[in-house]
């Protein structure tokens, strides 16, 4: 009589058969698959290079979010002065002026961004509007909007294609 393998036994070598045949097959086809060299035997090729790409752009990521929430914090506390009264609205345009002016390429986007012939006045408008969103009340709002369209009128001058002032002090179609 021979002996008979249970067909548990069966399918455990059939199944084992079968994931050999798969490692060698694609060791076959892509032979970087297989890496003898490492501890774990196989691994994805090119994987630990993206990983650590990827932490590294992690971490430039980082430091650009940490840049922008100091610039931010910065132009948030000069808005606060200047709403304050503490200091004057060209303070507060230079001030901008010398935040965004690191990096570098920071100002072509001030440049493109905001209205101005200059760039203190396009820092002064910044300012404006920074300071006028830390005021809750809309009258209050209103009240330092007026003082601060009159300031920057008189820091940078009438231009030969400004609008002119509007009823109320309010500065037309901003």
């Amino acid at each position: 009589m021979t002996a008979r393998r249970s067909p548990l036994r069966r399918r455990v070598v059939r199944v084992g058969l079968i994931v050999l045949a798969g490692f060698a097959t694609a060791a076959a086809v892509k032979p970087a698959l297989a890496r003898p060299d490492r501890p774990e035997g196989w691994a994805i090729s090119g994987l630990d290079e993206e990983i650590r790409d990827g932490k590294s752009l992690d971490r430039e990521l980082d430091e650009e979010l940490a840049d922008v929430q100091t610039r931010k914090a910065a132009k948030r506390a000069l808005a606060a002065d200047l709403v304050a009264g503490r200091i004057t609205l060209a303070e507060t345009a230079n001030g901008f002026l010398a935040i965004d002016s690191r990096p570098p390429d920071r100002m072509a986007l001030v440049r493109h961004g905001l209205p101005g012939r200059t760039d203190v006045e396009r820092e002064a408008w910044s300012a404006v509007q920074h300071a006028l969103v830390q005021i809750p009340h809309a009258d209050e709002q209103e009240r330092v909007r007026r003082q601060l369209e009159a300031d920057l009128a008189r820091l940078v001058g009438p231009g030969p294609n400004d609008p002119a002032p509007a009823a109320g002090g309010r500065i037309a179609g901003r």
